[in-house]
Parts: structure tokens; sequence; C-alpha cells
């Protein structure tokens, strides 16, 4: 259905039976008793099942290609901070942004604020509070 075989843990028990089968590959490559047998491995990897499964770091211009990527499927550079890295790598570039435009000490350089600006990302998403006078009036 996703394309993948990369089933996370909260996905209930298929999640939990994906952590199981890389469990006992662990096991099974420590030479210890495992139901995990030679040809189920080779069943899981001929439909993409990876044993070892570890988030891998991406660098800036990574992330930043993900969200390129995100905004020509989706129209907008709004990602969900419930969208797993991606999300919260957009929350950090939000994050660094106002620490620059307060002065203190950001990572976000020039060179990668511009290259955010140039794509439409909006370093603010929540809308301007009016001041209740204002509003009064």
């Amino acid at each position: 259905i996703n394309g993948h075989a990369n089933v996370p843990q909260r996905f209930g028990s298929l999640g939990m039976w994906v952590l199981h089968q890389r469990t006992q590959y662990n096991l099974m490559k420590e030479g210890k008793d495992s139901p995990l047998t030679s040809n189920r491995c080779k069943k899981l990897e001929s439909i993409g099942f990876t044993f070892k499964c570890r988030p891998t770091y991406l660098s800036w211009d990574q992330r930043f290609q993900e969200l390129v990527d995100f905004k020509k499927i989706y129209g907008h550079t709004n990602v969900p901070t419930s969208s797993g890295q991606l999300g919260s790598w957009v929350n950090n570039q939000r994050t660094q942004y106002r620490l620059y435009k307060e002065g203190k000490h950001s990572l976000l350089t020039n060179d990668k604020r511009e290259k955010l600006e140039s794509i439409g990302f909006e370093f603010k998403c929540r809308p301007t509070i009016t001041p209740w006078d204002q509003r009064f009036q």
C-alpha cells in the first residue's frame, strides 16, 4: 500500500511483528536460537524488508530537498510537526528563524534562509494576533 516494508512500531500488531522479525534476525546473526530461518529472511528481503532500520542523519540540504518534494506534492511547505522527521525539521527552521529575528544565536544562515524563501517557505505560519482595542474598533 505504501510502497515499502518499513512499518513503524506504532502501527499496532503489524508494527510489533516487524520489530519481532528484526529482533529474531539479530539473534540469528549472533548464532542464537531464532525461529527466523534463512528461507524466511529471503522471503522478507524479496518484498524490500530491511532488517537494520535505523533513522539516518540527513544533512540540511537533504532535508531541504525533502521539503521541495513535499511542496511539489502538496502545494505548500507547512509540514505538520506530526509528520515525522521532516515535520520536526520544518519546526526547527521556524525556531531558528525566530532566534535570528530576536538577534540571538541561530543556526539559520542567510544562505539557508534565502533557499527557504525561494520556495515560498512560511517562517511564521500562525496568524498575528490583532490587539483587542483594534478589533473593538
